[in-house]
């Protein structure tokens, strides 16, 4: 074992699990989870926080890299595939959009990744474009589009005579959208003349973290009820307690990324933690892991992923 994997395993003994207590403590400086000479972005905890998926450059190729050794292995190279991937909830299978390009024709498809053997099943019949980011439904039957012009729904066993049944949220277009797929009824959440353009919901379902056009972030319940501004911020990610909320806040000139830091934000307190500070990484795209006590993210720069702990009290 390699001495930052020692160091990683260290305290990872000290600190494993999470407390019920609200108060949230970074711990000490990020640590590299990714060698520096892989490239790596948009991170994804496993549902039992042994593994972090990601994407490569543009969101080419997906990669399955241990916790917290920093081992990996890649999962495909297509193009694209990395782009708004998401893990089934119980943590066997990674849904992604797939991309394949033939005699200059793009074909895209749905495909499900087997996490256990490492095979591949295609979910949906190729088309020139899918429109939105795969989703699970609760019971990870079928899969859905979110970020999508219209909703559409597909299940994994192919049968087309047992359509998803249940009720969501999802992204539709810029606006956030309650279904029941059984009542075939939609209504907007709320009403807002800005382009959302992230989403969280908080693991106990109660709330939702939103960003808007010009890294404007938002709470609000689920009901779409009692929205109020957090500030400025952009894509999201809860505490395993719903409580608390990590998120970046960006610099850039119209063209480029000239800086990001990733803050922590306390639904009940007004003022965030800064828990990177430094001004030569762009730190992006937090993810906080199941048991709360890692948070997740990539350097849009470096294109390597560190681990920020978190201690509870």
């Amino acid at each position: 074992m390699s001495h930052r994997s020692k160091t990683i395993f260290s305290i990872l003994v000290l600190w494993v699990g999470v407390s019920t207590a609200k108060e949230a403590i970074p711990v000490g400086d990020p640590i590299a989870l990714s060698p520096p000479e892989s490239f790596f972005m948009a991170p994804q905890w496993s549902p039992n926080g042994e593994q972090v998926a990601a994407a490569g450059p543009r969101h080419a190729g997906l990669y399955l890299i241990e916790f917290p050794t920093g081992n990996f292995t890649q999962l495909s190279d297509a193009a694209s595939v990395g782009y708004g991937f998401s893990w089934s909830h119980d943590g066997q299978k990674i849904a992604a959009r797939m991309t394949t390009y033939e005699n200059m024709f793009k074909t895209q498809m749905l495909v499900s990744f087997n996490i256990i053997d490492q095979s591949r099943v295609t979910i949906s019949e190729p088309r020139s474009r899918y429109s939105g980011v795969p989703q699970w439904s609760s019971n990870d039957t079928h899969i859905y589009l979110s970020k999508a012009d219209k909703f559409e729904s597909f299940s994994l066993a192919g049968d087309n005579n047992n359509p998803l049944s249940e009720a969501l949220i999802y992204q539709k277009s810029d606006h956030l959208v309650r279904l029941n797929t059984t009542r075939s009824s939609e209504q907007s959440l709320f009403s807002t003349t800005d382009r959302i353009t992230s989403y969280a919901v908080a693991p106990d379902g109660q709330q939702i973290a939103y960003s808007t056009s010009g890294q404007n972030l938002w709470v609000v319940n689920s009901d779409g009820s009692g929205s109020r501004p957090l500030g400025s911020g952009i894509a999201p990610s809860w505490s395993p307690n719903s409580e608390w909320i990590v998120y970046m806040l960006t610099e850039d000139d119209g063209h480029d990324m000239l800086g990001s830091e990733l803050y922590m934000l306390h639904m009940d307190h007004d003022t965030p933690i800064n828990i990177t500070q430094t001004p030569d990484r762009i730190e992006m795209r937090p993810q906080w892991s199941p048991d709360g006590s890692w948070i997740v993210f990539d350097t849009d720069d470096a294109g390597q992923l560190f681990i920020q702990q978190v201690a509870w009290r």
